[in-house]
C-alpha cells in the first residue's frame, strides 16, 4: 500500500463514504489499493490502523467525521473606558484641557493590547470570561469559544420558519404604521405592500428540500447490459457497462432513480433503447431502486448532474474502476 500523508488519508477517508457497496457491505468498484468486493469493514479497519483520528465503529454507523473536521469560532469583545485614565492625570495636577485625542488613542490601544494578553492566558486555561483594570483605564473583555457545525442539513421547515418570522415581522410593522397615522387603503401602498409580503410567505411555504443546495451526495449505479440476440448498432456497441451518477443527497428517495436516469439518458446518447436492460441501484445499499413517479419529461435534467463510465473514470477520482474497453460517447 502507497505511504500517504494524514491529509491525503483524510481525503480519502471521506471519500470511502461515497463508495458503492452490494447487500454484504462490500465495495463494487476498487478503492486506492483495495480491489472491488472487498468489505467495508476490513478499510475502515485499515484506516484505523493508520491513525487514531479515524474510528471502524463510528463508519460502520454512518459517521466518518474525524477531530481534523472540528472547526472553532473565538469572539473577543473588547471595551475600554478611559475616565480612570482622565482622574489619574488629574490627580496627578494634569489640566484636562491639554488633554488631546491621540493621546487617549495611545492610552486605549495599550490597554487593548493588555486585555489581548489576559484573554490569551485565560483562554489557554480553559476561562471563558474575564475583567481586566489598569492603572491608565479600565478595559474589560469577554470572549466565547464554540464549535462550529458544519455537517446539520438545513430542513425546509427550519428555512421556512425563519423567513416567515421575519416576513411576519414586517407585515406587523406595516400595519402598526398604517394605524398610528390612520392611514385607509385609498391613502397609501400598505396593503399592497402586505400583499407583496403575503405572496413571498406563499411561495416560502413551498420549498422543499429539493430546492435546498447540498454538497452530500448519494450514490447510484446504472447497469447497461445487451438482451440476448439484440443486434446493437453500431453507435449503441460501447454502451453496455456501470455508471455513476452521485445524485444530490437532499433529492427525496423515491426520486433517485429518476434523477440518475434523467442525467444518464441526457449524457449518453442510445440509438435502441430496446436493445438494452437498464438497472439502477443504490450505492449505498446495493438495492434496485426503481422510477416511482417519473413523467418521462426529463423533469430532473435541470440538475446536470455527471454520469461516470466505472471502468473509464479519471485517475484521480476514488471510484475509479480498472482501465477496460473505450468509453460510450457522451454529449
Amino acid at each position: 500500500m502507497t505511504k500517504l500523508k494524514l491529509s491525503e488519508l483524510l481525503d480519502r477517508w471521506h471519500a470511502l463514504a461515497e463508495i458503492p457497496v452490494n447487500e454484504n457491505e462490500e465495495t463494487v468498484v476498487p478503492f486506492m489499493d483495495f480491489a472491488a468486493e472487498i468489505p467495508r469493514a476490513t478499510i475502515f479497519e485499515w484506516f484505523e490502523e493508520q491513525h487514531a483520528c479515524f474510528s471502524a465503529g463510528n463508519a460502520m454507523q454512518g459517521n466518518f467525521a474525524t477531530i481534523f473536521d472540528k472547526k472553532f469560532r473565538v469572539s473577543i469583545e473588547i471595551e475600554t473606558d478611559l475616565r480612570n485614565a482622565l482622574q489619574e492625570l488629574e490627580a496627578n495636577g494634569v489640566d484636562a484641557s491639554e488633554v488631546g485625542g491621540s493621546y487617549l488613542e495611545e492610552v486605549s490601544r495599550e490597554e487593548i493590547g493588555y486585555a489581548l494578553d489576559e484573554a490569551k492566558i485565560k483562554l489557554l486555561k480553559g476561562f471563558t470570561e474575564g475583567n481586566d483594570a489598569r492603572e491608565y483605564g479600565e478595559c474589560r473583555y469577554s470572549f466565547e469559544v464554540e464549535e462550529v457545525q458544519t455537517t446539520t442539513p438545513i430542513s425546509p421547515e427550519h428555512l421556512q420558519d425563519a423567513i416567515n418570522e421575519h416576513l411576519e415581522s414586517a407585515v406587523a410593522l406595516v400595519l402598526k404604521h398604517m394605524d398610528d397615522y390612520g392611514l385607509k387603503e385609498e391613502d397609501n401602498q400598505g396593503l399592497a405592500i402586505v400583499n407583496r409580503i403575503q405572496d413571498v410567505m406563499k411561495a416560502v411555504n413551498g420549498i422543499e428540500a429539493a430546492h435546498i443546495k447540498t454538497d452530500k451526495t448519494v450514490p447510484v449505479i446504472i447497469s447497461v447490459t445487451a438482451r440476448e440476440g439484440a443486434e446493437l448498432d453500431e453507435d449503441d456497441e460501447t454502451i453496455p457497462g456501470r455508471y455513476l451518477i452521485r445524485v444530490p443527497g437532499n433529492i427525496p428517495e423515491e426520486h433517485l432513480a429518476a434523477a440518475a436516469l434523467d442525467a444518464f439518458h441526457d449524457k449518453i446518447p442510445i440509438g435502441v433503447l430496446d436493445d438494452f436492460d437498464i438497472v439502477t441501484t443504490d450505492g449505498r445499499s446495493g438495492e434496485e431502486i426503481f422510477d416511482h413517479a417519473s413523467t418521462g419529461g426529463y423533469e430532473w435534467s435541470h440538475l446536470n448532474l455527471d454520469v461516470d463510465w466505472l471502468d473509464a473514470a479519471p485517475e484521480d477520482d476514488p471510484l475509479m474502476g480498472s482501465a477496460g474497453t473505450s468509453s460510450p460517447a457522451m454529449r
